[in-house]
């Protein structure tokens, strides 16, 4: 059955980017663990260490205006968002229920 003239294939194709992120840092956190003997705790922070350089590395980018999107870094405001958002995600777990997560096939 298709949802909003999508086939089911669509649907799955278009998850949206929070989504399709989101299983993609889960995905790599899990085989990491069940690469390596260390605590969730060491992944987690060795992935917002990744992050944080995956910024800055972006950031030098936009520094020289190579880029026509327009965005220009301001690390201190920056870095603030990216840990509002840390911490907004650490904490909204009644949120994530089965019945608000996308729909990715069918039965």
């Amino acid at each position: 059955m298709a949802v909003s003239g999508k086939s089911p294939y669509e649907v799955v194709v278009h998850l949206d980017s929070d989504a399709e992120l989101h299983h993609l840092l889960m995905s790599e956190f899990v085989r990491t663990l069940e690469r390596s003997n260390v605590a969730p705790m060491h992944v987690l922070q060795t992935m917002v260490r990744s992050l944080g350089a995956i910024y800055r590395e972006i950031a030098l980018f936009h520094q020289t205006e190579q880029c026509p999107c327009g965005w220009f870094p301001e690390t201190a405001a920056d870095i603030g968002k990216l840990r509002m958002s840390l911490e907004t995600g650490a904490s909204r777990s009644e949120e994530q229920t089965r019945d608000s997560m996308p729909v990715a096939g069918q039965a």
